[in-house]
């Protein structure tokens, strides 16, 4: 309180009691000036960076007649919010429930925040609390806004891919922890560049390698940082990959997905099974609209093939090495050979069983419903009579565990002759009696050649003789 406004108690207790109107108009004359002016509060730095210590100065604090004043966090005296009391008579504070143990406040009003920390950005409620008067006590609030600025930490620099191939695009991001938001500009090989947290170059050009540098700069406290990259250009496009979402595919069953995994650079994926190029639009098959899924819809024993992907942009091409899908099937009705058929008792009897399927089939045989060994090629090596019957084969999946059979009818009959059934069936003769019957079959060729021509040396004598003896008898009548 000023000096001028000092009451003359004293005089007051000499001269007796005052009349009670001048006393009332003296009290609101008081009580006119116990009314606060408007309060002025600044942060110092103005621009405040995370970890630097802040004020915030008030102005225009009347002292005198304040009882205590409170700082809050927020723009409500919500208890909750209340950093701290400041009681003026005694120059002490006691602590609030957003106390930190960074803050500290002056006997002016100002807060003092050590340290800062971004998450001390926000609004700053002062409360003015003076001494009670006959109307009730006098409260008066004042905020500010306190701004704390992040950065920006150094930028982390992000290529949108590995690998980098001549023809290709060239994505470059960028990001730096700031706050405010970090404002970016590129520069390529020491040139400034564009602006923006994304770089993008179409068709780059191969055989070198380009530096590539983003500045981040946080535009209040104007504070910066840059990072580089260095990006070198292939002519060669790496290989693609593919994978096969069902590598045992079951025929009219399962469909199969293949898919390229190509160079993250690469702008057109191309499909070839067994060398020619997969078009979409043929029955059963199904592109994605980028080409990198290729479907094949229920898949048959005629999709087991050669598949391969392609990566290729305008200038390079890379393809990957064939990979063969092998559709289960099978087994279909089996094939029994001989057939139904006829065998001579003592003799091998040998059948066999084929059925196409993948992978193969497993046989077992019966007899008239005898279970034989299991084997795809049941032989017999010495039939008899007892073998005769109804021979059935079947043949079974081991990953379907689908079965399927075929029957051929076998009649064995009994012999003759041993004779004729060697000559017939041709049974095995000794050398030395194959060597005695060549002679003498020989022996009989000569004999009977002999024989001819005794016969005919005979026949001619004969017959010369018959006619001299004829000729005799024409001529005796004629001589008499």
């Amino acid at each position: 309180m000023n000096e001028h406004m000092k009451l003359p108690f004293g005089d007051f207790q000499r001269n007796g009691p005052w009349p009670g109107h001048l006393l009332t108009a003296f009290l609101l004359c008081f009580q006119l000036q116990l009314t606060p002016a408007e309060l002025t509060i600044t942060p110092i730095p103005s621009r405040p960076v995370e970890g630097e210590n802040i004020t915030l100065f008030v102005q225009g604090f009347i002292g005198e007649d304040l009882m205590s004043f409170n700082w809050f966090r927020g723009s409500t005296t919500d208890l909750a919010q209340q950093i701290l009391t400041f009681v003026s008579m005694s120059g002490t504070q006691s602590m609030g429930k957003a106390y930190t143990g960074r803050e500290r406040a002056e006997a002016d009003g100002s807060l003092h925040i050590s340290s800062s920390h971004l998450n001390d950005s926000g609004i700053y409620t002062i409360r003015q609390i003076f001494f009670p008067t006959d109307s009730g006590s006098n409260m008066v609030s004042t905020n500010v806004y306190l701004p704390v600025y992040d950065g920006p930490d150094p930028p982390v620099l992000r290529p949108e891919g590995s690998d980098f191939v001549v023809g290709s695009n060239l994505t470059l991001s960028c990001f730096a922890s700031s706050n405010p938001a970090a404002h970016y500009i590129w520069w390529v090989n020491g040139t400034a560049g564009p602006s923006g947290q994304q770089l993008f170059i179409p068709n780059i050009s191969g055989g070198k390698s380009e530096v590539y540098a983003c500045h981040a700069t946080n535009p209040d406290s104007g504070l910066h940082s840059t990072a580089e990259i260095a990006v070198s250009i292939s002519e060669t496009l790496t290989q693609p990959g593919v994978l096969v979402n069902n590598s045992g595919p079951v025929e009219n069953k399962d469909s199969v997905n293949l898919t390229c995994v190509p160079p993250k650079s690469l702008v057109a994926i191309v499909w070839f099974n067994d060398g020619e190029i997969l078009l979409s639009g043929r029955q059963g098959l199904g592109l994605s609209p980028d080409n990198r899924i290729l479907t094949l819809e229920v898949v048959t024993r005629n999709d087991s093939d050669l598949y391969q992907c392609e990566a290729r942009n305008p200038d390079v091409a890379s393809t990957r090495a064939p990979i063969t899908l092998k559709v289960i099937y099978g087994p279909d009705i089996p094939i029994v050979t001989p057939p139904n058929s006829t065998f001579v008792e003592g003799y091998a009897l040998t059948i066999s069983c084929f059925s196409d399927s993948n992978p193969a089939a497993q046989y077992t045989w019966e007899i008239d419903g005898t279970p034989e060994p299991s084997t795809q090629h049941l032989s017999i090596p010495d039939v008899s009579l007892d073998n005769s019957g109804v021979y059935t084969c079947e043949a079974s999946h081991i990953i379907t565990h689908q079965r399927s059979t075929a029957q051929a009818r076998i009649q064995v009959s009994e012999a003759f002759n041993q004779g004729t059934n060697q000559a017939l069936y041709g049974k095995s003769i000794p050398s030395g009696a194959t060597a005695g019957i060549t002679i003498g079959i020989l022996v009989g060729v000569v004999l009977t050649g002999a024989f001819g021509y005794f016969v005919g040396v005979m026949k001619s004598q004969v017959s010369n003789a018959v006619e001299v003896i004829a000729a005799r008898e024409r001529v005796a009548p004629t001589a008499l």
